[in-house]
């Protein structure tokens, strides 16, 4: 979309917590937060639900974040996979070269789109301290 180029990345919530923020702590715009983020911030109970939620690891896709990376120089590695016979459903399907490795130059930076209430309930989880940081709009 637009000059825009999105990927698909599975990382770990540890991984997830260190590496991704929250615009505010991104941008200098200090109201970007405020612009991604739902007007309807959760209540008290609704955040320990959605900790208490994504703790159990009841559905996985529960965790899903949008993540913008700034700078960082991204590549991308494509992996072809219509050389295998079992994978042929998919390159027939004009995917092959979809799948493969995403690498950053380490300048950049990630903040979340969408999600920032789950990203918040993650780092709480794995750091109840977090609780009293970054209160969300």
């Amino acid at each position: 979309m637009g000059d825009w180029d999105y990927y698909v990345v599975k990382m770990k919530m540890k991984d997830l917590a260190k590496e991704v923020n929250f615009a505010s702590e991104v941008h200098n715009d200090a109201t970007l937060d405020e612009a991604i983020q739902k007007r309807n911030s959760p209540t008290a109970e609704r955040k320990a639900s959605i900790i208490d939620f994504l703790a159990k690891g009841k559905i996985a896709s529960s965790r899903q974040l949008v993540v913008a990376a700034l700078g960082g120089n991204a590549t991308f590695y494509p992996v072809s996979i219509s050389e295998d016979p079992q994978f042929r459903i998919f390159s027939d399907q004009g995917m092959d070269q979809s799948f493969g490795i995403l690498t950053f130059d380490g300048s950049q930076a990630y903040y979340a789109l969408d999600g920032q209430h789950r990203l918040k309930a993650i780092k709480t989880i794995l750091d109840p301290a977090e609780e009293c940081q970054h209160a969300l709009p």
